[in-house]
């Protein structure tokens, strides 16, 4: 009877130990698949906070001047030389923006002949972001004159052309005389009276520059007008591709292309 009760209770025993040996088991299970889990969901996250710095421009009505925001960061981050993988991330894969047909539709609809006439390339890639040629050169030039002469006195001189063109133009005039170029000149404006301040620095070099050759001079102000107009333009996004297949890095951004809205 003695012996039979021991076994009993080491029966028990052995039970017990088995059912909490089962538990344990079951609760690192849990455990295992909730830190699966929770690192999915952090890989997830992390891979849509990327692609969101640039599928944010996947609309019809994209402005001029946020495709340039966009093409800023991507050759900011193409050009980063990150070249590792960081979680689910690969830094080594590059981001490409197109934009289709944008040459002919942009001049069909403003008539522009000088902000685009050197640019033959509408890819922006690692490999061409600072090459002439490339839209992205295009727009750090037209930058660098906003910097150089002041948005706001291009946008002035601009709206003014015709009358600085009737000074500029015929500047060697005599204006004491009667001659059809010194009444041009004196039916024209000059900047200063244009922008309604004394001119110095990079204006007064562009002054001079309409003085000696105006149709060089001009060809500053007209272009940074057309750049105005590319500005404000609108682009539609046509296409988006993202990485496949790959060991790290699926599921991120690969390409965008775009279309101006004429």
């Amino acid at each position: 009877m003695e012996n039979a009760s021991k076994a009993l209770l080491i029966a028990g025993t052995i039970l017990i130990a088995i059912m909490t040996v089962s538990l344990l088991m079951l609760s690192l299970n849990k455990v295992s698949d909730y830190q699966a889990s929770s690192t999915k969901l952090a890989a997830a996250t992390e891979l849509a906070k990327f692609n969101e710095e640039f599928t944010q421009y996947i609309r019809n009505d994209v402005k001029g001047v946020e495709l340039i925001a966009l093409l800023n960061k991507v050759e900011d981050y193409n050009n980063k030389g990150i070249e590792k993988q960081i979680g689910e991330l690969d830094y080594t894969k590059k981001i490409e923006i197109q934009i289709k047909n944008f040459k002919d539709d942009f001049k069909n609809k403003y008539g522009a002949t000088l902000l685009l006439q050197n640019v033959n390339v509408f890819t922006l890639t690692d490999t061409n972001a600072n090459t002439n040629g490339t839209i992205m050169k295009m727009i750090k030039d037209q930058r660098s004159n906003e910097d150089e002469y002041g948005r706001t006195n291009m946008s002035v001189l601009a709206s003014n052309e015709e009358g600085l063109r009737l000074y500029y133009e015929n500047y060697d005039a005599d204006n004491k005389g009667e001659s059809e170029a010194s009444i041009n000149k004196q039916k024209g404006k000059s900047m200063e009276t244009v922008l309604g301040k004394k001119i110095t620095g990079k204006l007064k070099t562009l002054e001079n520059m309409l003085i000696e050759d105006p149709d060089e001079g001009f060809k500053i102000i007209d272009t940074q007008t057309e750049f105005a107009n590319f500005k404000t333009s609108k682009f539609k996004c046509t296409g988006e591709e993202y990485y496949t297949n790959e060991a790290k890095g699926n599921g991120q951004v690969k390409k965008l292309s775009f279309e101006f809205v004429k």
